[in-house]
């Protein structure tokens, strides 16, 4: 049986990184090859996250998303049981 030790000093030993515009990329070359960037810039990432097709970058308002605000007394009307 693997101790948890042991399986972290395998990880370590396989793990490779290298930093490029402000961003790492991180390498495994274990069994399963894992490809992660990381980075401290959202604007440089890719597949970020959509709401209703619209891609979740810079400064979004309800109506650019497809969503419609509503007033308090519409929420409370909606939570009433």
């Amino acid at each position: 049986m693997t101790t948890v030790s042991a399986k972290i000093a395998e990880v370590k030993e396989s793990v490779k990184v290298s930093v490029n515009n402000g961003g790492a990329t991180v390498k495994s070359s274990g069994a399963k090859e894992v490809l992660q960037v990381v980075t401290n810039d959202y604007e440089v990432l890719k597949n970020k996250p959509q709401i209703n097709d619209v891609t979740l970058s810079g400064n979004k308002s309800f109506e650019d998303l497809g969503l419609e605000s509503i007033t308090n007394s519409e929420l409370e009307d909606m939570l009433k049981i």
